[in-house]
């Protein structure tokens, strides 16, 4: 029986940033995401939306611009995020451009990412139409 529960609580950020990459094919947003989750620039969120999935975020050319878009998110102090923004986007230039969206912009962006709220109306598949779906595809001996 459970008689103890421990919860921890962060302070909000300060604020926040969204570096951000358009265009990327799936396999290029991966490497760019590995790359920078891999990084010491302490990115808090990463995401890629294919572009028919983007076109439906209509917050501005530097979100939607309607191709694929690669959002990484970085959150703390001002001056931190700043630094760690350089930093991120030097990381990424091999990779191709970046650009930035400001804390508004930013938070919008994650909050519809979390809310997985553009892809309402988008066919949905139960969990158990999932699994035979998928168990209908293995080609397995």
């Amino acid at each position: 029986m459970l008689t103890e529960v421990t919860v921890k609580t962060l302070p909000k950020p300060e604020t926040e940033a969204t570096v951000v990459m358009h265009g990327l094919d799936d396999a290029a947003a991966s490497r760019a995401m590995a790359a920078a989750m891999g990084s010491a620039c302490e990115v808090s969120g990463a995401a890629h939306l294919p572009a028919a999935t983007a076109a439906r975020f209509a917050m501005g050319e530097a979100v939607a611009a309607g191709r694929a878009l690669t959002a990484l998110r970085l959150e703390g102090v001002a001056p931190s995020v700043v630094q760690r923004e350089a930093a991120l986007r030097a990381v990424l230039r091999p990779l191709g451009e970046t650009a930035t969206t400001d804390d508004t912009v930013s938070r919008r962006l994650w909050v519809a990412i979390r809310d997985v709220g553009r892809l309402r109306g988008e066919p949905h598949r139960s969990g158990a139409a999932a699994v035979a779906h998928l168990h209908g595809s293995h080609q397995g001996p």
